[in-house]
């Protein structure tokens, strides 16, 4: 007898990982975001830019607010964590509604992340900033856990597919 299916058991299995993942590695990245509101702001997808994918996490929020501190860390589809660098954040101070993008990009210098996350849209829309974003690799269902801390604190995680 089956309890589970094969792609629930994956599914449990990463969440898992990435609860521990937002818990004991330091590969979290800071960078500044809206404060949760009554239900759920947060809506987690991607988004197809000259044939690249890339995360876009969208916050909706009616009430107001302030920017609390939000961390990002991405799984891939093999299980590894990878820290998400800060790419061009703009302040976000009074708005109750921002877009964020998760996207991936090379940079030349050694140790640097391999994954960004913006809330500037010229820096993936447009070569304003950098060349062009690369795919992601590989593809897959790749988890997003997301956690912040301000007036409010919380953390959540997203499944999305990528490259499928």
């Amino acid at each position: 007898m089956v309890l589970i299916e094969s792609s629930w058991r994956f599914i449990l299995l990463v969440a898992f990982i990435s609860a521990i993942v937002l818990m004991v590695f330091p590969l979290l990245t800071v960078f500044e975001g809206p404060t949760a509101c009554t239900g759920s702001p947060w809506k987690v997808d991607t988004v197809n830019i000259d044939g690249t994918q890339v995360i876009r996490v969208a916050y909706t929020c009616d009430e107001g607010g302030g920017c609390p501190t939000l961390r990002a860390v991405l799984i891939d589809p093999e299980g590894h964590p990878h820290e998400v660098g800060e790419g061009v954040v703009q302040e976000c101070a009074g708005r109750q509604n921002t877009t964020w993008y998760i996207f991936q990009y090379t940079r030349p210098e050694a140790g640097t992340p391999r994954f960004w996350i913006t809330n500037e849209p010229a820096m993936i829309f447009s070569d304003d900033y950098i060349p062009a974003i690369e795919g992601f690799e590989p593809p897959g269902l790749w988890v997003v856990d997301l956690s912040w801390e301000g007036e409010e604190s919380g953390q959540m995680s997203y499944a999305v597919k990528i490259g499928v």
